[in-house]
């Protein structure tokens, strides 16, 4: 009887534990590489000079590193140069902030590396531009 209370404890607390856990994944642009951590241990680093692009659409495969369980507004998608999977997503809080600050860091680095800066689309902008538009509404 009284492993199946157990049983029952198990199965109720192990979900309610990872998803505590899965939200407290935090984001950090560091000089070198954007690290992606959980209670401060680095669990994923990306380089900086190994991003192609970064946009908020979906791709079709990719590594998912989301701290929300309601993505569709906070989806950050960054499309690397080399590797197995070269999308990775990521759920900042405010991902137009985030996406300025990592750009700002991109560039940063490619231009110490002599590389080229990287730009936002045209379409990203105005659509940065309305999304900050709203908050500033609301």
């Amino acid at each position: 009887m009284i492993q199946i209370v157990y049983l029952i404890a198990g199965v109720i607390l192990l979900p309610l534990l990872a998803a505590w856990v899965f939200t407290h994944l935090e984001y950090h642009i560091g000089r070198k590489a954007l690290r992606i951590r959980l209670f401060g241990i680095t669990l994923r680093r990306v380089s900086l000079l190994n991003i192609q692009r970064v946009s908020k659409r979906k791709p079709k495969f990719a590594e998912n590193w989301v701290n929300t369980f309601k993505v569709s507004h906070r989806r950050l998608a960054i499309h690397r140069k080399s590797g197995l999977i070269r999308a990775l997503v990521i759920t900042p809080r405010h991902r137009y902030v985030f996406l300025k600050d990592l750009q700002a860091a991109i560039n940063r680095c490619n231009s110490a590396a002599g590389e080229q800066p990287m730009d936002i689309n045209e379409e990203e902008q105005e659509e940065m531009r309305v999304e900050e538009k709203d908050s500033q509404v609301n």
